[in-house]
């Protein structure tokens, strides 16, 4: 990935809200989970759409795949910090 790109996905070109590094969006499927002191349910899935094509660049919505967002519910209002980590509270 050229630095130009890193450098405006990195500022939140990409529309996401929160982005997690090195996990599987499905291993979250049907679960309830904290992350800091909030917690969130999954609630479906949400692949990437034509929007990060645009302004991006074509082919970077199906580079980032299928695992790559899901949409939650906030069970839990609270503080989600820079290197908190997910911890499953229900399966």
């Amino acid at each position: 990935m050229s630095d130009s790109l890193r450098a405006r996905l990195d500022t939140g070109h990409h529309r996401r809200n929160l982005v997690i590094s090195h996990l599987k969006t499905r291993d979250l499927q049907d679960k309830t989970f904290r992350i800091g002191n909030a917690v969130f349910c999954y609630h479906k899935p949400r692949p990437p759409c034509g929007y990060l094509d645009k302004i991006e660049g074509k082919g970077l919505g199906g580079a980032l795949g299928k695992n790559s967002g899901i949409c939650v519910t906030v069970l839990s209002s609270g503080v989600v910090a820079v290197g908190d980590r997910i911890e499953i509270v229900r399966n």
